[in-house]
């Protein structure tokens, strides 16, 4: 049986620990490298899989793919993934967007880690654990920084131009902030402002590259919406 492995670090947060080793769940890896479709990160998944296999790795231990139990539906796909593995899916992604880049940087460091912690002794590898915690938490906090930063920036916009993100809008409102709800109510702001022969506009997020923002009350009717259930 796993455990996950508490941590800041939001790949940290999601790895599983057997008796096998460490492995990540595609399923939980998915949105952290900004994916919002199952079918597209399974496609990145298999070229990462056949470049496994050519390479000469075992593909199917690095990329073992998995039956889950859901709860009041179907069975669904999933992956034990291996680091190695995350690196490869990671590495079929476009590096220009930060969820790409950042896990880029996270699975080729961690590699290098593991690598420099086998020819360590005891006392240098609790030196060196120290170290990475204590950069971790630095990380961590200029992270909290920069997301306050942008945050700012975002709403100053949205009050000047009467737009709002539906990240922005939900919090405003207290709406709940998943990934789910937010790409539905974005979906829906879209198709009311276009009905109303106008465009989502695009703001620029240092976090998430170019989101879309809209008008306050075509986000207000579409939160009206999906609370009544349509």
């Amino acid at each position: 049986m796993s455990a996950l492995v508490p941590a800041a670090n939001p790949f940290d947060a999601i790895k599983r620990v057997d008796d096998q080793g460490e492995h990540w769940s595609a399923r939980e890896l998915m949105p952290l490298l900004g994916y919002d479709q199952w079918r597209r990160f399974e496609d990145a998944i298999e070229r990462a899989y056949i470049g496994a296999r050519n390479s000469g790795t075992d593909a199917d231990q690095a990329f073992c793919r998995l039956r889950q139990e859901v709860t009041g539906g179907r069975p669904r796909v999933d992956y034990r993934l291996t680091r190695y593995a995350c690196y490869l899916v990671a590495m079929n992604g476009d590096p220009r967007k930060p969820a790409i880049a950042a896990a880029q940087t996270y699975f080729a460091v961690k590699t290098r880690e593991a690598e420099a912690a086998a020819a360590m002794s005891p006392a240098e590898l609790l030196v060196h654990q120290a170290t990475q915690l204590l950069a971790q938490e630095r990380a961590l906090q200029e992270q909290r920084r920069r997301l306050a930063e942008v945050e700012a920036r975002m709403d100053s916009i949205e009050q000047k131009t009467g737009y709002c993100t539906a990240l922005g809008y939900a919090r405003r409102e207290g709406l709940p902030t998943n990934h789910a709800y937010l790409n539905r109510l974005g979906r829906a702001a879209a198709r009311i402002t276009r009905a109303a022969g106008e465009e989502p506009a695009k703001v620029h997020n240092e976090l998430y590259g170019e989101v879309n923002s809209y008008p306050v009350w075509a986000l207000s009717e579409a939160a009206g919406g999906l609370a009544g259930g349509q």
